[in-house]
C-alpha cells in the first residue's frame, strides 16, 4: 500500500490581474520554500495578534469588558 504523505496545491492566476504575484514568484529561486514561508510568518502575526489582543482586553474578547 502506498503512504502519501504529499498534499498538492494549484494556484490558477490571471496573466493581467495577478501580473505583480506572477512577477514576485518568478522572481524567487524556490517558489514552494517562498510561499510556505509567507503562510508560517501570516500564521506566526495573526497568533501574535490574537495574545495582544487578548491581553489589551484582560482577558475578556467582548468589547466594554475591560
Amino acid at each position: 500500500m502506498k503512504n502519501n504523505t504529499h498534499h498538492g496545491v494549484y494556484l490558477k492566476l490571471h496573466q493581467v490581474n495577478d501580473k505583480d504575484i506572477i512577477e514576485r514568484l518568478d522572481e524567487q529561486k524556490n517558489k514552494q520554500g517562498y510561499i510556505k514561508r509567507l503562510i508560517r510568518e501570516d500564521t506566526a502575526f495573526e497568533h501574535f495578534c490574537d495574545e495582544a489582543f487578548k491581553e489589551g482586553n484582560n482577558g475578556n474578547e467582548q468589547e466594554g469588558k475591560t
